[in-house]
């Protein structure tokens, strides 16, 4: 599985918080409980799959 974009690593124990996601056609917003997020070009359908 090839590893997605932007995601930066993260040790286990601090991994962030996902308060919430919208999808825009190919692209996804990622909203996390801290303030911060990611605009990503990818599905939201294909980071389901890999982050379960």
């Amino acid at each position: 599985m090839k590893p997605t974009p932007y995601l930066k690593f993260h040790l286990p124990n601090s991994q962030p918080q996902v308060s919430w996601t919208l999808a825009e056609g190919n692209y996804t917003h990622v909203y996390f409980r801290n303030g911060g997020y990611y605009l990503l070009s990818i599905m939201l359908g294909t980071i389901c799959q890999r982050f379960p």
